[in-house]
Parts: structure tokens; C-alpha cells; sequence
């Protein structure tokens, strides 16, 4: 494949490369296709913008968990996908993209406008040496049905984009029963070529790719760098380290496995494996970021968020419990997903369901809860598809900096509905919890009570203005108490039982 791309290259691009601000993480892009105030269009969040600004526009292609973008070195959208075609900067369809993953995906997933629901399996690279032309490294899906229902990646493939013309097409790069939703890359130690790593399902081995001046190839396999199988499924997040000295894989059915990387040669070494059963219940989905300093890993499951110290001597006793899903549903649940380190050392994640809100950790470089994170604390102006935008660390081994804190987000303002006037009181309490509403139309309310792991405790109806509920047999603690309206709004209110 080496010789196909580089021949392309010789024969096209003369430019040389130039040092710039390598800004192709600037946009970020979530939603559908609809018209600007439908709630259903596309949202860009430009953190080129003085300051960020979180806009809606009407895109071409719906993005799912399969969402990938890639901007010029100033910052300035060129394309995206959704793993099922490619668009440009006008968010329009390229042609001929519609065949960007023939086979399962193209003939069954795709058809339905909805992009591939797979997380990281699509990638923006700038080809070495000629930042604006892009290479698009993308994963498909095969699905069997025997011995039981299943599904795997089966090729690796690039496609190559300049100018809006698709100069080579998800040309094959490998074709194995490879692991789902790990895509990620890492800058090589010059500072400009990759390494891409994949990994084989149910297999202790790794493909790592190298993308150089001279093309893209598999450069090597990688076998049995721990003792045990590792596992494979969708429902996770891979990610390197900002300063590219590590690589972690998160995944439901494998944990959590932290490796060294040489970022010199391309290779894996003293694997930590984490099992953490809490984590790991219900095999919940999941995702996983580290912080700007590379020091501090964060890995969620659903309805839990924890932080791991990647500078202990033992990294899996500093685990520390950041927070728990607090059942806010807008109407359905933000819980919690995939994650990404953004451009202004934020890190930002998405639910594992269609919401128009994102979490933030907003210091996630400290320890503990001082990373300031806050629940549902970035409102999008349209519906996301469970989708976080899937980028490696372009700045890596360059004159920037891994990120910039001074840039200040403009949140999306959006006419919002008055906040229903509950009250929930005594809080703390002993033996009963008054629930009051001052507004009488409101009135059916569903009460529920719950405990931090989700777990149903007691259900009611508020038929008045006041009801009274008896909670003395109740265990000391913190408890979660949810209202739900037919009109489809709700809330959560936390109180203390002592």
C-alpha cells in the first residue's frame, strides 16, 4: 500500500512543510441533519473563537458514535465523517464517498442515513509534511450470526482527501478479526510521522501501522505483551497519553489496560492490568481521557466517573470515585460515555444516549475532586447521537503547546423553561421528607427515590400540592429523589438521610 500512496504524493504535492499552530482539533462536530432551529441540525463548537463558540448549522450527514474531523493548521474545518461518507467544510457530502466502507456497514448500516455506530472507528492523520492533505484511517464491522450473534472489525483501510477530491479510496490495509473501537494514533518521536496501533479480538497481539512522508504501511506485529487474553468488544475507548510515553485501553469485557510506549520505535511494554469489578458491572460501556499533563486517567462506566493516578507506584490503588450519574434525564438519560481532551485542557464527554448536553472536567490536571467536574454542564443547541469526536494529539513534538486554558467557552444560549418551583425538605433529614410544589397545574408528579447506584427504592404519586414521605427506615446516607412531568421534563434533587 506504501507504494500506491506515495506515488499519489510524488505525482500531486510539491509544497514543503511548514511550521504552523497544528490546530486540526479546533472543530468539533455532534448532531443530525435538520433545519438551524429544529434541534436536530449539526453542532460546531469552534474553539478557534474568542471566545468559543458553540453554533448550529445545517450539515449533510448525521454522526453517530463513528465521528471524526479534521481542520487546516489555523484551525478551519475541511472535512468530517460519519464513518459512512465523507463531508466538506460547507458540511456537504463529497462525492463519491458513499462506498467510504463498502460491505456490511455500506450495505446495512449506512442506507439509513444514520452514520456508523461504532466509537473510534474513523481518524483523521495529516500526511507528513503536507498538513492539509488529509488521511482518513477508517474500521468497518463484519457481523455472524454462528455460533451465536456477533461482530468484529475486519479491515483496516485509508482513504486519502486534498483540496475536496478523494484521491484514494478505503483502500485496504488489513484485513483480520480485529478488536472494536480502539482507532487512535500517537506522533512519532521526529515530531511528524504516526503510529497507529490496532489490536486482534480475543488475541494478546497488536498491529501497529507507521504513516510517514513515504506512505502508510503495517510496520509490525506485536505478540503476547502479557500472559492473559485480552478480551475484545465494543463499548470502549483507547487513548494515548498527550506526551505519547503511554497507551491505555478501556474496554467492558477487558478493563482497564495501562502500557508503556516508545514512541521512537513503536512499542508496547510493562502492561498494568486494572480489574475493577466496579467498574466492570453489568459490563456497562464506557470511555476514557488523560489529562494534559498526562498524569491523571479518567475512566467512566455509565453511571460512574473515576480518576487514576498514571504517576503512582500503584495505579490502581489511586483510584478515586470523581462522581455518580445524579439521574438527569432531558428526557432521556445523561449518563456517562465516551471522553476527549479538548484544545482548552477541558475534557469534555457525551452520554451513552441521544441528549443535548455534555459533561466537562474542568481541571482535570488536578487530583481528586478538585478536577471540578459538573454534570450536564455544557447545553447543545441540537440533539447528539451519543458521539464524541475522535482526535489524537496533533501538537505533540511540535512548538505549541498540548493545549490552551486560557480559551473561555461561550455556552450556546437557548430559551429555557422556567425551573419547576420544588421543595424538598428538611434536608438532611431523620425520619420524613416533605415534597412541595407551589405550581398546582403541574400536578400529576411522579416521585422516585433512589439510591447512588441507581437502584429503585420507593415510587409515588404527588396528587396534591404536598406529600409527605416516610424515610426513617431508611440507612444513613446520600439518596437521589427524581420527579418526572408527562410533558417529559424532570429533575433530581440529592438529599441526606442521617
Amino acid at each position: 500500500m506504501r507504494g500506491v500512496l506515495a506515488y499519489v504524493i510524488l505525482l500531486i504535492f510539491t509544497s514543503t512543510y511548514l511550521s504552523a499552530q497544528h490546530q486540526h482539533d479546533y472543530k468539533w462536530l455532534f448532531g443530525s441533519i435538520g433545519e438551524v432551529d429544529s434541534g436536530f441540525a449539526t453542532t460546531v463548537m469552534d474553539f478557534g473563537g474568542t471566545p468559543v463558540v458553540v453554533s448550529s448549522v445545517e450539515g449533510d450527514i448525521r454522526l453517530r458514535q463513528s465521528n471524526a474531523s479534521y481542520s487546516d493548521i489555523l484551525g478551519n474545518l475541511l472535512y468530517y465523517t460519519n464513518g459512512c461518507r465523507i463531508a466538506d467544510s460547507q458540511y456537504r457530502s463529497i462525492a463519491g464517498t458513499r462506498a467510504l466502507n463498502p460491505g456490511y456497514v455500506q450495505s446495512r448500516i449506512c442506507p439509513g442515513g444514520f452514520g456508523f455506530n461504532f466509537p473510534q472507528t474513523s481518524l483523521f492523520l495529516p500526511f507528513p509534511g503536507q498538513e492539509e492533505t488529509a488521511v482518513l484511517l477508517h474500521t468497518d464491522v463484519k457481523v455472524v450470526t454462528e455460533p451465536a450473534f456477533d461482530g468484529y472489525q475486519e479491515y483496516v483501510r485509508y482513504s486519502l482527501i486534498r483540496n475536496d477530491s478523494v484521491l484514494v479510496l478505503a483502500e485496504p490495509l488489513l484485513q483480520d478479526t480485529l478488536f472494536s473501537s480502539d482507532l487512535t494514533a500517537c506522533k512519532t518521536s521526529d515530531g511528524v510521522s504516526w503510529w497507529v496501533i490496532q489490536r486482534k479480538r480475543d488475541r494478546d497481539v497488536h498491529f501497529i501501522f507507521k504513516l510517514d512522508s513515504t506512505g502508510i504501511e503495517l510496520h509490525h506485529r506485536q505478540l503476547y505483551i502479557s500472559v492473559d487474553t485480552l478480551l475484545g468488544a465494543a463499548g470502549g475507548q483507547s487513548v494515548f497519553s498527550p506526551d505519547g510515553k503511554r497507551y491505555v485501553q478501556w474496554n467492558r469485557h477487558s478493563g482497564i489496560n495501562v502500557y508503556d510506549f516508545d514512541n521512537t520505535e513503536g512499542l508496547l511494554s510493562n502492561r498494568v492490568h486494572i480489574e475493577t469489578p466496579p467498574i466492570r458491572e453489568g459490563l456497562n460501556p464506557g470511555g476514557c481521557a488523560i489529562s494534559s499533563s498526562s498524569q491523571f486517567l479518567y475512566v467512566s462506566s455509565l453511571t460512574r466517573l473515576y480518576q487514576y493516578d498514571l504517576f503512582a507506584d500503584d495505579i490502581a490503588e489511586s483510584r478515586v470515585l470523581i462522581d455518580t450519574f445524579d439521574w438527569f434525564f432531558t428526557p432521556l438519560a445523561n449518563n456517562f460515555y465516551l471522553m476527549q481532551l479538548a484544545p482548552d485542557c477541558k475534557i469534555y464527554m457525551c452520554a451513552a444516549n441521544g441528549t443535548n448536553y455534555l459533561h466537562t472536567i474542568h481541571s482535570p490536571n488536578q487530583k481528586g475532586q478538585a478536577c471540578d467536574f459538573r454534570q450536564h454542564d455544557l447545553r447543545l443547541p441540537n440533539n447528539n447521537n451519543f458521539s464524541m469526536p475522535n482526535f489524537p494529539m496533533y501538537r505533540l513534538g511540535t512548538d505549541q503547546p498540548i493545549c490552551d486554558s486560557s480559551i473561555l467557552v461561550n455556552v450556546y444560549s437557548l430559551p429555557t423553561p422556567e425551573p419547576l418551583p420544588i421543595s424538598v425538605y428538611p434536608n438532611p433529614t431523620v425520619d420524613e421528607l416533605q415534597v412541595e410544589i407551589a405550581d398546582y397545574k403541574s400536578i400529576p408528579m411522579q416521585i422516585e427515590i433512589l439510591d447512588l447506584q441507581g437502584s429503585l427504592l420507593e415510587r409515588v404519586t404527588l396528587q396534591s400540592q404536598k406529600l409527605q414521605i416516610d424515610v426513617l427506615n431508611y440507612p444513613p446516607g446520600l439518596y437521589l429523589l427524581r420527579w418526572r412531568l408527562n410533558d417529559g421534563r424532570s429533575g433530581v434533587v440529592k438529599w441526606v438521610k442521617i
